[in-house]
Parts: C-alpha cells; sequence; structure tokens
C-alpha cells in the first residue's frame, strides 16, 4: 500500500468515526444535544479537527441521510432477493423497512427529519431515489404477475413509503419492544390488505 493510499484510508476511517460518534451521542441524548464540540470529546480530539471533515453540523447530517439511504438500500435489495414470490417480495421490503428503523433508530430520524433534524426535501427525495426504485421494480413485478394495472406506480410507491413511515413514527421510534413487534405485524396485515384490494380492481 502506497503512502497516499494508506493516508486516504486514515482520513476515511477517521470520517467514518465522526459519524460514528454524533449517532452514540443522538442515542443517548439526542439529535438537538448533538454538537461538535460534544462529538470531539466523544472521539477526544479537537473540534477543529472535527471541522477539517465536516463544514458543520448540518454537513454532517447530510452525509448521514446518504449514508443510511444507502444502506437501506442494500437492506431492502437483499429482501427482495430473498425469495421469488412477487407478492412475498413486497412484503419482505416492507418488513425490512421496519426493521431497518428499528435496528437504527437515530439514523432514521436523520433520513426523515425526525427528532428535531433539519432536512430539505429535495436532498431527501434524491437520496431516497435507490430506495423508491427496489421497490417500484418489486411492485411492478407483481403486478405483471398477477394481472394489475395500476394508474400510477410511482404514486403506489408513495403510498406505500407513507404507509410504513407511519406506522414506523407511531409505534417504533422510542417506544417499547412490544410495541415495535406490533408495528411490524400492522405493516405486513396492512400490506396484505393493500395487495389483495389491488387485485380485486383488475
Amino acid at each position: 500500500m502506497s503512502l497516499k493510499q494508506r493516508r486516504e484510508r486514515e482520513k476515511q476511517a477517521m470520517r467514518q468515526g465522526i459519524l460514528e460518534a454524533a449517532r452514540q451521542l443522538a442515542r443517548t441524548e439526542g439529535w438537538s444535544a448533538v454538537t461538535i464540540r460534544k462529538i470531539a470529546e466523544q472521539i477526544e480530539y479537537s473540534p477543529p479537527m472535527v471541522y477539517e471533515y465536516f463544514a458543520s453540523k448540518d454537513d454532517l447530517l447530510l452525509e448521514l441521510l446518504r449514508e443510511g439511504y444507502r444502506d437501506l438500500a442494500t437492506t431492502m435489495q437483499h429482501a427482495s432477493h430473498a425469495t421469488e414470490d412477487s407478492e412475498q417480495r413486497l412484503l419482505n421490503i416492507g418488513n425490512a423497512y421496519c426493521q431497518f428503523a428499528r435496528a437504527y433508530p437515530e439514523l432514521y430520524q436523520v433520513m426523515n427529519g425526525l427528532g428535531g433534524v433539519p432536512l430539505e426535501a429535495q436532498e431527501r427525495m434524491f437520496a431516497a431515489r435507490e430506495v423508491c426504485q427496489i421497490t417500484l421494480e418489486a411492485l411492478t413485478a407483481w403486478t405483471q404477475s398477477n394481472g394489475v394495472t395500476l394508474a400510477n406506480p410511482d404514486e403506489t410507491v408513495e403510498i406505500l413509503w407513507a404507509l410504513l413511515h407511519g406506522l414506523v413514527s407511531l409505534y417504533i421510534i422510542d417506544r417499547s419492544q412490544e410495541e415495535v413487534l406490533r408495528a411490524e405485524r400492522l405493516a405486513q396485515q396492512t400490506l396484505q390488505n393493500l395487495l389483495a384490494a389491488w387485485s380485486l380492481s383488475k
């Protein structure tokens, strides 16, 4: 490994360490309490060192938003590929969405402007493109398998997203394990009901 490559790897590791420190603080204190100074204390560096990697807290949050949607897309893609059944694929995607929010609540808050996190809608939609595409592909496969025609598939994806996000927001963030599992059951049940209703309308 060349000196340049090693320095680049060290730089990336430092950058990731800053992001992880911010997430750990948010888990314990909430995003409104997270500051560059506290992050610097967490990793035992000076604030100017953190500013060398992120110009501001908003800059750091934007990177976490992008990272979150990349990770969510990967999770949903794996869930989609776990079955050949088109309906189960959609159910798997919905379950993967809920489980991601349960596993990484502080990251989910950043991705959706929750917990006092400022969020630009345009940035969110840009970051979420792959998540939407994965859902659209699974939905298209289901409609083709079942002979269903949807008036506007893109808007149907938004309906599915709104359903899952609503349940997550109500039951998963900062809630008990029992409520989390209830949310996941409700998500599966509601998705099944929607698919059944759309099947009848063909």
